[in-house]
């Protein structure tokens, strides 16, 4: 399991990375799970309202949901 970084699941690099791993270790499966629910950060949350800044998006994404998903996805 690869987790993304705040730009979620489905940018080129991490699902570049995710098909190389699965390539290179066959015949691994690699998930990558949505961890933001379809809301990753995007730069242009800066002039979005309600996302005036990061802090703001951060907090918007549950410590505890994103953990129960971890430990989902994991399982």
């Amino acid at each position: 399991m690869i987790l993304s970084d705040v730009y979620g699941p489905f940018t080129e690099p991490t699902q570049t990375l995710a098909e190389k791993i699965a390539f290179e270790c066959q015949p691994v499966v690699v998930m990558v799970p949505d961890l933001f629910g379809g809301n990753p950060w995007r730069e242009d949350f800066v002039s979005t309202p309600g996302y005036n800044n990061y802090e703001e998006w951060r907090a918007s994404h549950s410590e505890v949901r994103i953990s129960v998903d971890i430990r989902a996805a994991a399982s």
